[in-house]
């Protein structure tokens, strides 16, 4: 058995935010509330997109390729305008430390 909170830190965040989630709605409704409104999701959610596949399919779609573009937009913004500080953040630790084999000393 492996000890989640120990060595996988992913996992143990995505747990925290799963018991976060859960806590906060349990302080507006209560937990067979909670319970009833997951059973009525669990069954009428696939039967609503069964009847309604092609359009939600589309949607779906679009949504993805909008998502992707914006991405991919926001990734060219950040590589075009790291790039100095990625240079000034050399510049500095350079300064600061020096390198010794495959790690860095602080200079003295």
């Amino acid at each position: 058995i492996k000890i989640v909170l120990v060595e996988d830190a992913f996992r143990t965040a995505k747990y925290a935010g799963v018991v976060f989630a859960f806590w906060y709605l349990t302080t507006w409704f209560s937990v067979p509330t909670i319970l009833e409104l997951f059973l009525l999701a669990a069954f009428t959610i696939p039967a609503g997109y069964k009847y309604h596949k092609e359009a939600i399919d589309k949607k779906y779609e679009y949504a993805k390729e909008k998502a992707k573009s914006c991405s991919q937009r926001t990734l060219e913004v950040v590589g075009n305008n790291m790039g100095q500080y990625y240079e000034q953040g050399r510049h500095y630790l350079g300064k600061k430390f020096t390198r010794t084999g495959e790690t860095l000393k602080k200079k003295e």
